[in-house]
């Protein structure tokens, strides 16, 4: 089962309903201030359009005007054709205010004409070849906006053509012939956003550029095709990537996109179709712009999602530290209580008060139990200093413990081999010391085996085995712990010279419990096995052993190379005991 920190849920939770309120509201704010933001860039590039076709509806639309007024004063009879200078006076005056017009001409069906040249004001006979005459035949009576050579130089540029007609016939075709370059100027001409250039510009089928900033200096020709110009944008704003503009809304009657180059570059397109003019070809009116110009128009929105993101954080540092307050009791309580189960009492922080009042009697309640159980384990610890820890704790833990009972064991008894005379011959601080010493070895190896000392005999140790902590291999705990015993002593001197010890283990019935005065009680085992070890430990002077095992003992363990000794007869036994010793005491067991 997966289990989480309070804190964490706390926080979790916490966090989710913030982030689900605080979301729901910022959600909903940077919804309508991004639809805000769309709806404003779109008006943004409809009058960016708007400006576009003013410029050339003021371009186009006087010129298309003069022509028809000049058809209709040759059907009329009201234009004198024949007086040159009254002619030159008339078209003087009627393209003196549209800079835009550089001739007008006049073509008579026959291919014969009239010429008034802008540049030198003047009006001069003209005959068009053959290949340059305007189609009669197809001209509608709303006229129509061609690409015509000019009848005096043949340079080709944009005109409108218009037919006159009399008595139902067509008489004449009149011709603005236009300075697109003017057009140009004027597209360029303040053209900005936000400081921004703006790119104004007209495409004829989508092949030919009528008008571009390029274009306004540019000597007097035929439009540019696409592919021969410097604008990188418009040399690729049919064959580049085109991306949705997820910041400008919809523009009716209008394609915006973020247009991609080849050398990934990007730009802001806008393309509509214009069909008004009565070209009879597709003419497309355009503007491009840096994507940074719009950068005044989304901070609003920028501002509002780091604002958010930033609130959002915020509420959710919040989250963590009010969970993490509100979990501070309740880790405290799990990490003290750990610590208690662990026995690290001294390191129980104490718990201190809370203003929440089932938290305050529950740090109350946890710090008297703390308070009772270290003055548990100091009665214990000191109980421990006179008995084993191992009985202590089961004696402080449980009055069962303490009753006598009878069980079967295994016996471990030791004597060091001639301590008295060392003792005699020495201080009694050092005999004391050599004995702590050696008792701290043999001690930590016999509990080592889950053994339990019940006396200290002078220089002698009374072990037992499976009494009162059990153990099903109590006998083979008993040899390892009495060969681990040889080893050591072996190995090590105490105070200062070397010490050796007849150790004798029996197996067999035993009572232990507590035995003593009313007041006064000491726990320990008593009983013939007990009898038997002693016995033994002694019968090791005969036999020139350092161990001797009964037989009884032997019968119950496997594992170690033992060697018959025969057997000795006990005081108070009729049948002699059967004895064994370890062939090698320092070996390991197998």
């Amino acid at each position: 089962m997966t289990r989480f920190h309070l804190s964490t849920v706390l926080s979790f939770v916490l966090g989710t309903m913030i982030v689900a309120s605080t979301g729901a509201v910022f959600a909903v704010a940077v919804l309508t201030t991004l639809e805000n933001t769309r709806t404003a860039l779109a008006e943004t590039v409809k009058v960016m359009l708007k400006d576009a076709e003013d410029e050339i509806r003021d371009h186009f639309g006087p010129m298309e005007n003069l022509g028809r007024l000049v058809a209709r004063q040759i059907e009329d009879g009201d234009l004198p054709l024949d007086d040159h200078e009254s002619l030159q006076l008339l078209m003087s005056g009627a393209v003196g205010n549209l800079p835009q017009i550089n001739a007008v001409t006049i073509q008579f069906r026959d291919g014969s004409g009239l010429y008034y040249d802008r540049s030198d004001d003047r009006v001069v006979d003209v005959v068009w070849r053959q290949e340059w005459l305007a189609p009669l035949d197809r001209l509608k009576p709303e006229g129509l906006w061609v690409i015509r050579p000019s009848a005096l130089t043949g340079q080709t540029t944009s005109a409108f053509i218009t037919p006159a007609r009399r008595d139902g016939r067509d008489i004449a075709i009149v011709e603005i012939r236009s300075d697109v370059r003017r057009l140009s100027r004027n597209l360029s001409e303040g053209a900005t956003y936000r400081g921004f250039p703006l790119t104004r510009f007209l495409i004829l089928n989508k092949q030919r550029v009528l008008a571009h900033p390029s274009r306004a200096e540019a000597p007097v020709g035929p439009p540019i095709a696409l592919a021969d110009m410097d604008d990188i944008f418009l040399r690729e704003v049919y064959t580049g990537t085109r991306l949705e503009p997820n910041l400008i809304g919809p523009v009716e009657n209008a394609e915006v996109f973020m247009l991609r180059t080849a050398d990934r570059q990007e730009r802001v397109m806008v393309l509509m179709e214009d069909r008004v003019r009565q070209s009879g070809a597709m003419v497309t009116i355009g503007v491009h712009i840096d994507p940074l110009a719009g950068e005044q128009d989304v901070a609003p929105l920028v501002n509002l999602v780091w604002i958010g993101l930033g609130l959002l954080v915020f509420f959710i540092v919040v989250a963590v530290f009010v969970g993490r307050r509100a979990a501070q009791p309740i880790r405290r309580f799990s990490t003290a209580a750990g610590l208690v189960q662990q026995e690290r009492l001294d390191d129980v922080p104490v718990l201190p008060p809370h203003p929440i009042l089932e938290l305050d009697r529950a740090a109350a309640a946890f710090n008297a139990m703390v308070d009772g159980l270290k003055e548990r384990r100091r009665i214990r610890d000191l109980f421990g200093k006179y008995v084993p820890e191992s009985v202590a704790h089961l004696l402080t833990g449980s009055d069962d413990v303490a009753r006598p009972a009878s069980t079967t064991g295994t016996v471990l008894f030791l004597d060091i081999v001639g301590f008295t005379k060392f003792a005699e011959s020495r201080d009694p601080q050092v005999v004391v010391g050599t004995l702590n010493a050696f008792f701290s070895d043999i001690v930590a190896l016999i509990e080592k085996q889950q053994g339990m000392i019940t006396q200290f005999q002078g220089d002698a140790i009374l072990a037992v085995f499976n009494v009162p902590i059990p153990a099903e291999d109590h006998a083979t705990r008993a040899i390892r712990a009495a060969r681990d015993i040889l080893a050591t002593v072996e190995e090590r001197e105490y105070g200062g010279q070397k010490l050796s010890c007849r150790i004798g283990i029996n197996t067999g019935p035993l009572v232990a419990g507590a035995i003593g005065a009313e007041g006064r009680l000491s726990y320990t085992v008593y009983g013939d096995a007990v009898n038997v070890s002693a016995r033994l430990e002694q019968a090791n002077k005969e036999t020139g052993t350092k161990i001797l095992i009964a037989e009884a003992t032997a019968a119950q363990t496997t594992g170690f190379v033992l060697e018959d000794k025969g057997s000795l007869p006990i005081r108070g036994r009729s049948e002699p005991v059967g004895i064994f010793t370890l062939k090698s005491p320092d070996a390991p067991a197998q």
